[in-house]
């Protein structure tokens, strides 16, 4: 009946289904797992995590598709630039026997 009660009333004052408060004890598990023992560090230590990767994913909003050509042509540079320096080396030891 106590249970019942509390459910009823976290389900009132948070407005989440039944399925989503029985996610709670999940959500307290992983804050516990990624952070080192105290709730409330716990719970800061993720909301810091997620606003890292909130700061990088619109860093990657603005370079956006340019820095991934510019990326893309650069290794693609590098690699011919390997290749082709490998290839005049090879050349260059057959002729010599």
């Amino acid at each position: 009946m106590v249970v019942t009660r509390l459910r009823e009333d976290l389900q009132y004052a948070c407005g989440l289904p039944d399925d989503a408060l029985q996610e709670i004890p999940h959500l307290f598990g992983m804050f516990r797992d990624i952070g080192e023992g105290g709730r409330a560090e716990d719970i800061e230590r993720v909301r810091r995590s997620i606003m890292i990767v909130d700061k990088l994913a619109g860093t990657g909003e603005r370079v956006g598709p340019a820095g991934v050509i510019f990326v893309c042509v650069t290794l693609t540079g590098g690699l011919l630039t390997a290749l082709g320096i490998g290839l005049k080396w090879f050349f260059g030891h057959q002729g010599g026997k």
